[in-house]
């Protein structure tokens, strides 16, 4: 699934989020957090922290014992100033704004400046490679101080508050009362999976929510043994005996949630080896959230989840056990995918924190199609919590 532009934050969120960076900043000996933004390219960041109606080059700089201070183009100045979250605004003219961060980073003389560059986290990697270079030219000698801004980022956007968790709950809610929808009217024999598709977006808008990620692809419904991938439908006709799979996530207040569950066309009995596929699905994402904890690398419950997989004699799953959500439902942060995965690595080794918010869903592959029951966890100070509900048993269309 691809992720949406994000919302911005609240701003009655700001401050303690920050609060949060600070933390981390001071766990990694980085003095300074720069983000540099432009109009036309803006960092995803640049908008929670004042920045995002610059017109030309703006810096934010978040110091690590909480001094907030912006560098803004004079017509900018103002407009960032209403922010409310800089202390200190200072504005440059038409001598650009290097001189400007060279005069700031060398009255404060910085060991480690965070900015938003990173290889394997889009969300943190706001700084293009051509500003980065213009930043670096600006600080002159201080360039080999510039470090990787990705752990604020993640900080910042995926350890939730409680009251963002509330509206994660929310979201959770709302989608499973259009999942149940789905099977008291929707789901059918002899409809296409377009037609179920269409059908439970029209849910979403009669409940005025959005999808969690664009509509063309959420809810993606999958008909029996049809190819598994982000789009919306194959163009298949539901047929009894089949199985049905929807991959469906809405958005509430923000912040998204992602789920799916299953579907048995065609009344009782569910044919045994449906059966047990959904019977390993169960135990597999059971072994999953059971490893969930604080300062666990994200490896660790993909390795428990495909530990019952592989051994129940399925084939491995192509894709990871779970990611984090938020404002995007596949927020910035800690995956729960193989250590050596060369997509996933640098994320399957960060350790997850509490108010982070993980989906849980291996996935078991039969003859029949695949079998998902996609969860969303919330890890706490101690474990785990469920926020969604997860099916017992396969969901019969009679």
């Amino acid at each position: 699934m691809q992720n949406m532009v994000s919302d911005e934050l609240r701003p009655d969120f700001l401050d303690k989020k920050i609060a949060l960076v600070q933390k981390v900043m001071k766990e990694l000996e980085v003095d300074l957090w720069l983000v540099f933004t432009r109009d036309g390219a803006p960092d995803p960041v640049a908008a929670d922290i004042g920045l995002g109606g610059a017109m030309a080059r703006t810096a934010g700089i978040i110091d690590v014992n909480g001094d907030k201070c912006a560098i803004a183009w004079r017509p900018d100045a103002e407009a960032v100033k209403q922010s409310g979250f800089y202390d200190k605004v200072f504005y440059y003219e038409d001598e650009g704004i290097s001189p400007k961060i060279r005069e700031f980073i060398l009255n404060r003389g910085p060991k480690r400046i965070a900015v938003n560059s990173s290889q394997d986290f889009g969300v943190a990697d706001g700084l293009t490679h051509s500003m980065r270079k213009y930043l670096e030219d600006a600080v002159g000698e201080y360039a080999e101080k510039l470090v990787s801004a990705e752990d604020l980022v993640i900080a910042f956007r995926s350890r939730l508050l409680p009251d963002e968790v509330e509206l994660v709950k929310s979201a959770i809610s709302k989608c499973e009362d259009i999942l149940e929808a789905a099977a008291e009217g929707i789901i059918r024999a002899g409809k296409t999976d377009r037609q179920i598709h269409e059908e439970i977006l029209g849910e979403v808008r009669r409940a005025g929510l959005e999808t969690a990620w664009p509509e063309a692809g959420c809810p993606s419904v999958t008909v029996g043994a049809d190819p598994v991938g982000h789009v919306g439908y194959n163009n298949s006709v539901v047929e009894r005996g089949k199985l049905v799979r929807l991959d469906f996530g809405v958005k509430y207040g923000g912040y998204c949630c992602d789920l799916q569950h299953v579907y048995y066309v065609g009344g009782e009995p569910i044919p045994k080896e449906d059966q047990l596929m959904f019977e390993t699905a169960c135990e597999a994402n059971d072994a999953a959230i059971a490893s969930i904890k604080p300062g666990v690398p994200g490896y660790i419950p993909d390795q428990a989840a495909r530990r019952v997989v592989l051994g129940a004699g399925y084939p491995n799953y192509w894709h990871g056990t779970g990611h984090p959500v938020g404002r995007l439902v596949h927020e910035v942060g800690p995956r729960l995918a193989p250590k050596d995965s060369k997509d996933y690595a640098a994320a399957a080794n960060k350790f997850l924190q509490p108010g982070m918010v993980l989906t849980v869903e291996p996935s078991v592959f039969g003859r029949s199609g695949m079998c998902n029951l996609e969860q969303d966890v919330l890890v706490t100070g101690s474990g785990v919590e469920r926020l969604s509900k997860r099916q017992s048993t396969i969901t019969v269309i009679e």
